[in-house]
């Protein structure tokens, strides 16, 4: 049985929460087209999803790093 990542749950609702708000862009939550879904696509999209978040009005209660965890699609 797949069991989701402890804490996952509130991260995913908390993007969603911001993109539906405008704070960051809804396009930096899209899941790469298959077969671009690779080490390089997520290197390339990384800095625009650091712009996202430097650009957010709360970005001074941001903490100073986070880390982010990819797990295959659709798991």
């Amino acid at each position: 049985m797949l069991r989701p990542y402890p804490g996952s749950f509130p991260v995913a609702v908390a993007l969603r929460k911001a993109a539906d708000n405008a704070v960051i862009d809804a396009a930096a939550l899209e899941a790469p087209c298959k077969g671009t879904a690779n080490y390089d696509d997520t290197v390339h999209r990384l800095p625009e999803f650091r712009n996202q978040f430097a650009a957010s009005p709360s970005a001074a209660e941001l903490p100073a790093s986070f880390s982010l965890g990819y797990v295959e699609s659709q798991l």
